[in-house]
């Protein structure tokens, strides 16, 4: 399914794993209305079969980064007196 341009929005490529580019990120768009964090990892098999490497890389993208992209967009937000996260 290809992400389209529609009614003012438009599709945008953020790599969540960077914390200063979310904080980039955040800082041009300011206040949002509602911020939907969407991004995740599930290694294949048991958590006897996860390396370090993919634990690491799971636990970075599914929690480091949403709490990176909600404290860089939630300060603007409250400051708007709006917003759902």
């Amino acid at each position: 399914m290809a992400v389209r341009r529609s009614a003012g929005r438009s599709p945008e490529k953020l790599d969540v794993l960077d914390q200063k580019a979310i904080d980039a990120f955040a800082g041009r768009l300011g206040a949002i209305d509602v911020l939907f964090n969407c991004a995740g990892f599930v290694h294949h098999g048991t958590i006897l079969d996860a390396t370090q490497e993919q634990w690491d890389f799971a636990f970075n993208l599914n929690v480091r980064s949403m709490f990176w992209t909600i404290r860089a967009f939630l300060p603007a937000m409250i400051a708007a007196g709006k917003g759902a996260s």
